[in-house]
């Protein structure tokens, strides 16, 4: 059996299968069934976050000045790839004024909505530097 980046499983076939999945979850009615499995793939992203962020410690004092050769405040040739990173980060966005309407204390939740946005950018600039000077341009 080969590694799993061989091409062990025909593309097609592989399509098909994951149409087939989202198809019967498209049937589930009551969103509250996931929220087990929400909770698990939060603490596995919280857990692959630290653990890159642990090997990047190790890292850091290692080559310092080779790492940082190739790297430039803003890339003049692939910056534009940066927006579709933004559009996948803040993609619930949509979610914002129906959710409004049904809070408890509607008065109030801009300043979350604020909180988390702010949150949420400052932890991807935050990780994104700290990768950045771990790893240097790879």
């Amino acid at each position: 059996m080969r590694g799993l980046g061989a091409d062990w499983v025909d593309r097609m076939y592989l399509a098909m299968f994951t149409f087939w999945l989202f198809s019967l979850l498209c049937f589930v009615r009551k969103i509250q069934v996931f929220s087990s499995f929400h909770i698990f793939s939060d603490i596995m992203i919280l857990m692959t976050v630290l653990v890159v962020m642990g090997f990047g410690i190790s890292d850091w004092d290692k080559d310092r000045d080779s790492k940082m050769n190739g790297v430039f405040a803003l890339n003049s040739k692939t910056f534009t790839e940066a927006i579709g990173f933004s559009i996948y980060a803040f993609e619930g966005i949509g979610m914002v004024l129906p959710i409004q309407d049904i809070t408890e204390h509607p008065e109030s939740y801009w300043k979350i909505v604020v909180a988390v946005i702010v949150s949420v950018a400052t932890l991807f600039v935050t990780f994104g530097c700290f990768t950045t000077f771990a790893w240097g341009d790879l």
